[in-house]
């Protein structure tokens, strides 16, 4: 039997225009300011620094940051800008979920998302391509198996290419379990990449590509993470570097993000004296460690997402707040590792978790996250930077449904939001 939540379960999505307004359109998510307090600039990696935005020392200098009180830009819904629609556009309206997107700079959509079998415990990756009004383009394409939501989408030039932890069935030629990565060209050509061996008890995974360059993989090895994190550059022509530990700690939820010509690479490390800190590190396009593990401490509750943006890597994570309660928050680290900041985000009400980050020039910022309130789920976008956090965008919802696994993508010109319902 397949559980209620996978029968009921469809994919809709949210278009924001980032473009501004005019005559026809109506702004609905203008910019405000919030007090982000002072940021704490000292030696994180120190067992006895936290996260807390405490006073920094009278030397600290730019830590006095100010909060930027001007709007950037604003939000708008019309038929003059396509903002956020009024109701939100079902993609797909069979039984389908964990949905990952990427806005095409042609116009329109790349999605992958499972799709649940007969049995309810396996799933088969799917990816399809969609019009900017959310109509399909071609016919959706099965790329093959996956027990767990851990799949990934980049786009190279006029190629896509998902990464996902591929599951044996009885009825494969040749069975593999571990990760798998495979990329679409434009006409929906299929081009197989080497499998991973090794990677059968992989957990968890992240997949990055960088502009006109490369890509990175990163996976923890060992059930539960217990035998660390590694990363595996992918070369242009669709080969593997060498494949190189970052950690042979346990660890979960591995990031990665291209920026400032190197990969940053967050993970969760459950070997510190604070269960779940935050850890970070450098590495080139060789998977080689250019500058050493930092570690941030937040007993982190979920997962953990990294973007880059404005010169700053942003990791989107849960951990509590001062009263205990799961706060999601946003820690804005330089190039080096040394930490900016690290803010609540505006928006969740209740228990909340972080789902997605993308830098969409415009915002800063996009950050989703899902969160339990009244015993109903529900998802939402806010937007934040290292001077200011704005309101965020609510996600329309509707009495008995429950919307959750809520990610984002986006340019200078639009937000795509797309969510299980």
């Amino acid at each position: 039997m397949i559980s209620t939540r996978l029968k009921t379960a469809s994919i809709a999505l949210l278009a924001l225009t980032l473009i501004g307004c005019d005559e026809e359109t109506t702004e609905t998510v203008p910019d405000a300011t919030m007090d982000l307090g002072q940021p704490s600039l000292g030696d994180v990696s120190s067992p006895d620094a936290t996260l807390d935005a405490s006073p920094p020392p009278p030397d600290a200098g730019d830590a006095d940051m100010e909060v930027d009180a001007t709007p950037s830009t604003t939000l708008c819904q019309g038929e003059g800008q396509r903002g956020l629609l009024s109701a939100p556009v079902v993609l797909i309206d069979t039984p389908a979920y964990a949905p990952r997107i990427h806005v095409d700079p042609e116009g329109g959509y790349a999605v992958v998302w499972l799709t649940p079998d007969e049995s309810g415990t396996l799933n088969t990756v799917t990816f399809g391509r969609f019009d900017i009004d959310g109509q399909p383009k071609g016919t959706p394409i099965a790329l093959g198996t996956a027990r767990v939501p851990q799949h990934r989408l980049v786009r190279d030039g006029d190629r896509f290419l998902v990464a996902w932890l591929n599951e044996r069935r009885a009825d494969d030629g040749v069975p593999y379990k571990g990760v798998r990565v495979r990329a679409i060209a434009a006409d929906g050509t299929i081009t197989p990449l080497a499998d991973i061996e090794g990677t059968a008890n992989t957990e968890h995974l992240s997949f990055g590509w960088a502009d006109f360059g490369s890509g990175m993989l990163v996976y923890t090895l060992g059930r539960q993470g217990q035998d660390g994190v590694r990363a595996t550059p992918v070369a242009t022509d669709l080969t593997y570097g060498e494949t190189r530990p970052l950690t042979q700690s346990p660890a979960s939820s591995p990031s990665v993000a291209y920026g400032d010509g190197s990969w940053g690479i967050t993970w969760l490390a459950r070997d510190g004296e604070d269960p779940a800190e935050l850890a970070f590190v450098r590495v080139d396009d060789l998977a080689q460690v250019q500058r050493p593990e930092r570690r941030y401490p937040g007993r982190a509750v979920g997962n953990a997402a990294l973007g880059y943006g404005e010169n700053v890597f942003a990791v989107a994570w849960t951990r509590p707040g001062d009263d205990g309660t799961p706060r999601s928050v946003v820690t804005f680290l330089d190039d080096q590792g040394e930490l900016l900041a690290t803010p609540e985000i505006t928006g969740p009400e209740g228990f909340s978790l972080v789902t997605d980050i993308e830098h969409v020039p415009p915002l800063g910022f996009a950050i989703s996250y899902e969160e339990t309130v009244a015993g109903g789920r529900r998802v939402g976008i806010s937007y934040g930077s290292t001077t200011r956090i704005s309101p965020p965008t609510p996600v329309p919802h509707s009495e008995g449904h429950a919307h959750q696994s809520l990610a984002v993508a986006g340019n200078q010109s639009r937000l795509a939001a797309i969510y299980s319902d």
